[in-house]
C-alpha cells in the first residue's frame, strides 16, 4: 500500500483528474484489504499488479486525461453500485434470518 501510494501522490502532483484518482484509490484500497488475508493477499499481489494498473493509468491519465476520466467514471460508479448491492443484500439477508428466528 505504501508504494502504491506514492503513485497516488505522483498522480495527484501531476494534475490528474480527481477521478482517475479515485479509480487508483480503489485498487490500492483493495490490495490493502484484501492483502491482509493470509495467502489470498500473496495471491492477489501476484494476479492482480495493482502497482503496474496504476501506473498505466497515471500514464494514460497524462496522455489522455478526458478519456481515462471517462472510463474511470464508469469503473468508480459500477465498483459503488457493486458495493450498495452487496451491503442491501447483506442486510435482506439479516432480516430474513431476524424473521424466521423471531
Amino acid at each position: 500500500a505504501a508504494v502504491g501510494s506514492y503513485i497516488l501522490f505522483a498522480a495527484a502532483r501531476l494534475g490528474v483528474p480527481k477521478v482517475v484518482l479515485a479509480r487508483m484509490l480503489l485498487n490500492v484500497g483493495t490490495d490493502a484489504a484484501v492483502g491482509a488475508v493470509p495467502f489470498v493477499g500473496d495471491f492477489l499481489d501476484v494476479a492482480y499488479k495493482t502497482n503496474a494498473k496504476n501506473a498505466a493509468l497515471l500514464e494514460k491519465a497524462v496522455a489522455d486525461p478526458k478519456r481515462t476520466g471517462r472510463s474511470s467514471w464508469l469503473t468508480v460508479v459500477g465498483v459503488v453500485v457493486a458495493v450498495l448491492a452487496i451491503a442491501a443484500a447483506g442486510i435482506a439477508a439479516t432480516v430474513a434470518v431476524a424473521k424466521l428466528v423471531w
